[in-house]
């Protein structure tokens, strides 16, 4: 249908006064446009803003100027082969270089293009910058050679993002970074101009509002400058803060094709007794302006003036809350002062956590940035905000408040953990099967940290879900007691008697399916065991004592979801039982252990009658069954350790290595394209965990293909062509699950042991670069791994807190066993294998050291 003036929307079904005024200013734009838009029926308020932004796409970036457009528009325009441009308009595919603003336990970040333009996503528009450069205004965006100066990275270690420049003897100098300041966040942009000659100088620049945002057209549809505050408010909200007043300021409309040459034209007020700056040209300062094509744009000019060997600096400060006039309080403070503390904190970070070194420089970087993006958006991601929501499901939190677990950001984790306990909480809405992985990853927070404190304040937390599981699981009974049948109300002196047995939680009542489905599927699930394994004998005694007709019911085949189920159930209650037996409530504690006992003492039959070959092509033969494999994937790979057969993990990573695996990467049912980035590493997990090096390298290298100048991987990629990303530009899923995969190849808790290099590729055992990876977290304290030479031999240095019951040290393929020696403990066994030899010994010392010749 046609949008226009006559056209009148659904009313706005939300309840975020943001969102709504969001929408509202698109609706505008797209009214006045006279677009047509197709709309689904009943779409929710975000979804209808990607429709109707993909329309103003279309319609403003083709029609406009390069200039008027961001870089990746600029590229999307020039690639026709890019494919983006239709049915839903010119779109941002992010295989251009984003970066990630923001700061440690942020919760709200930043996105910034390596042209320097930043969108600080409140709504509001994007900050750029802009030079006047012989004779005309120069735009950073339309610099696409490869020696054109860029935005990036600093340094690894303090998030700070740099862009420099030379302008005859001035150095140009921006410098981006993300300050806290109370309960607010906000982007500073640093920008030093410095003369290094002997003669005072000259400098203009730009400083632009733009309708931009990371993903195109964002409505602009009032601007309002305020000089005495030195505010720019950008449709009501705070978009900028300067600290020294502009000479001029033009207010226009982005589409404006003389803006250019309007720019070259004016003299603010405050330049015009210069009579080096003043020539031919107009005072103009617009203070505001509005417009209903949204479509406004502030630029502020400066003419600076500088003398011999001197620096000036100017601050331009991007809130990311929403602040309006009626909210606003003391301005954000405009000094370096608030750079250094920024990169104080980042430093904090850095030595709290793991850090590590590879033969593949490439994960050195990318490592860094793994752990930045976590830092910077786990708490926003896995939290939300009133704007946002939570962006994240609550599998997917699970999984990155895993990683911060396994990277030592304890205290992050902790802060996220608390976070999530407080809304999360059981109810009769719940879906359990979603929400228990995260369940689990924010009672493992504990396990990893030891901080009593965290226990003490999710300890409703944990007694609230014990109950729950308590409650509702099947086998929270004996194994030979039954719950008893629904009839008559049993009497107090067998209420009395079942209260006294220790040894098993009290029976409940089946709940009916109606009542709890996941109960119903899991009781069938045992049921099916139960029956498969005394279906023999109960055949035989009703041969002798029933009729030949009768015959015994079929039990039902369970799937690959009632396997997923049962795991997170069994680990659930196991981490909730350290989590209780930590703040004192032995008995729930001892029940959820013994719930765990009884879910991996089923556990094993429940997988060998669902992991069969045979099954296995039956269900990867459906998207359904396909979808229970990812999900499988998912929790087998969450807790890093072995919970079911190996010759059954074997079966189940060839079907999916068959149907899935396209160029090594995963294809999840309904993919077309581009394929998740974070799949394939998640498959080189469970194969670490099966100690194939070799299948988890090849995954490995394969995303590795795909790092951008950020060093960190997209949401998705498309395995044809190594040039083209998609979905979120620094994703943190990617990150999160880069750092198990890392952590994992070098170290895994199996019990009371350690597993030391399970998926390390053969080259890097040898390597000319030296492998370290210190500080890594385990249950029981830290541990350190170093995998170098010396002059005639390699060794691999284990440094521990604690001493584990046993270490399995895996070793080259190529060496001898009996010539690798061991230094600070007693060789147990040397297992030759093939693909996994390793040595099982029992540490005598903290610092085991194994070696073996060149």
């Amino acid at each position: 249908m046609v949008l226009d003036q006559s056209v009148r929307f659904v009313e706005v079904a939300t309840t975020n006064p943001n969102e709504k005024a969001q929408l509202e200013r698109f609706r505008s734009a797209v009214r006045f446009r006279r677009l047509s838009v197709d709309l689904p029926d009943a779409v929710p308020p975000s979804e209808e803003i990607k429709h109707l932004r993909a329309a103003l796409n279309q319609a403003v970036f083709s029609s406009s100027q390069k200039w008027m457009l961001p870089r990746w528009a600029v590229r999307r325009l020039e690639d026709k082969s890019s494919g983006t441009t239709s049915p839903r308009g010119i779109i941002n595919d992010y295989r251009d270089d984003w970066f990630c603003i923001g700061g440690v336990g942020a919760r709200y970040h930043a996105e910034a293009d390596s042209s320097g333009l930043i969108d600080p996503r409140t709504g509001c528009g994007s900050f750029d910058v802009w030079f006047y450069k012989n004779n005309e205004v120069c735009f950073p965006a339309l610099s696409l050679s490869s020696d054109s100066p860029r935005l990036s990275l600093e340094s690894a270690s303090d998030e700070i993002l740099s862009y420099r420049d030379y302008f005859g003897p001035l150095e140009f100098t921006r410098l981006v970074y993300h300050v806290v300041e109370g309960s607010a966040e906000a982007v500073y942009n640093e920008i030093s101009i410095k003369n290094v000659s002997l003669e005072p100088a000259s400098f203009t620049f730009f400083a632009a509002l733009r309708p931009l945002s990371l993903n195109g057209f964002e409505p602009v549809e009032s601007l309002e400058y305020i000089r005495d505050e030195g505010t720019l408010y950008s449709n009501g909200i705070v978009a900028l803060e300067v600290d020294k007043a502009p000479t001029a300021l033009v207010m226009t409309s982005a589409d404006n094709p003389n803006l250019p040459t309007e720019l070259l034209s004016v003299l603010g007020s405050v330049a015009e007794t210069d009579p080096i700056l003043q020539g031919s040209k107009r005072a103009r300062f617009d203070t505001s302006y509005s417009t209903p094509r949204c479509a406004g744009t502030a630029v502020l000019k400066y003419d600076l003036r500088l003398g011999p060997a001197s620096t000036t600096t100017l601050f331009f400060i991007s809130p990311l809350t929403r602040i309006t006039k009626a909210t606003r309080g003391r301005p954000f403070t405009k000094t370096s002062r608030c750079r250094d503390e920024s990169v104080e904190r980042w430093f904090d970070f850095s030595d709290s956590t793991l850090s590590a070194s590879f033969p593949d420089s490439r994960l050195d970087a990318a490592v860094a940035q793994a752990k930045a993006v976590l830092a910077k958006k786990s708490l926003a991601m896995t939290t939300g905000d009133e704007d946002h929501g939570p962006m994240l499901t609550d599998r997917e939190s699970a999984r990155v408040l895993t990683a911060l677990t396994r990277i030592g950001a304890h205290e992050l984790a902790q802060q996220v953990g608390c976070t999530v306990a407080s809304r999360l909480a059981p109810s009769s809405s719940t879906d359990l099967n979603e929400v228990l992985p995260l369940v689990w990853a924010v009672s493992q927070v504990y396990e990893y940290s030891r901080s009593t404190t965290y226990a003490q304040t999710i300890r409703s937390f944990g007694l609230k879900w014990s109950s729950t599981l308590k409650d509702e699981s099947p086998l929270a009974t004996s194994p030979t007691t039954a719950a008893p049948p629904k009839g008559p109300e049993t009497s107090e002196t067998e209420k009395a008697a079942v209260t006294a047995e220790k040894t098993t939680i009290e029976p409940r009542p089946a709940p009916t399916e109606e009542e709890a489905p996941w109960v119903a599927q899991l009781r069938r699930d045992m049921e099916a065991i139960a029956t498969g394994v005394v279906v023999e004998s109960a055949t035989a005694t009703e041969q002798t004592a029933s009729p030949p007709e009768s015959k015994p019911s079929i039990a039902p085949v369970p799937t690959l979801q009632n396997v997923t189920n049962h795991i997170v159930r069994m680990i659930v209650c196991e981490s909730l039982a350290v989590l209780l037996d930590a703040v004192g409530e032995r008995a729930q504690a001892e029940e959820m252990s013994q719930i765990s006992r009884r879910l991996h003492d089923h556990l094993g039959d429940l997988s060998r009658q669902t992991i069969t070959a045979d099954r296995m092509r039956t269900l990867m033969a459906t998207e359904e069954g396909q979808t229970e494999a990812l999900r499988l994937l998912d929790v087998l790979t969450l807790p890093s350790r072995r919970y079911i057969d190996s010759s059954l993990v074997d079966v189940f990573v060839d079907a999916i290595k068959s149907t899935m695996l396209k160029r090594r990467f995963l294809k999840p049912p309904g993919s077309e394209r581009y394929l998740p980035s974070y799949l394939g590493l998640r498959l080189a997990q469970l194969h670490t965990i099966r100690s194939d090096s070799d299948s988890a390298e090849q995954l490995l290298t394969r995303a590795l293909e795909y790092l951008n100048a950020s060093h960190t991987l997209p949401e998705l990629v498309d395995p044809e062509s190594t040039e083209r990303g998609a979905g979120g530009g620094c994703c943190i899923l990617a990150s999160s699950d880069l750092l198990l995969l890392l952590v994992m190849m070098v170290l895994r808790e199996e019990g009371s042991d350690l597993v030391v290099l399970p998926g390390l590729p053969e080259d890097w055992f040898m390597p000319t670069n030296p492998l370290a990876m210190e500080r890594i977290p385990t249950r029981r304290g830290v541990v350190t791994v170093e995998v170098g030479t010396s002059a005639n031999q390699h060794q691999i240095d284990i440094q521990m807190e604690y001493l584990p019951q046993e270490l399995e040290v895996h070793v080259p393929t190529t060496r001898a066993m009996s010539m690798v020696k061991v230094y600070g403990g007693s060789v147990v066994s040397r297992v030759q294998s093939a693909t996994a030899p390793h040595i099982r010994l029992v540490p005598l010392s903290n610092n085991v050291v194994l070696t073996f010749h060149k």
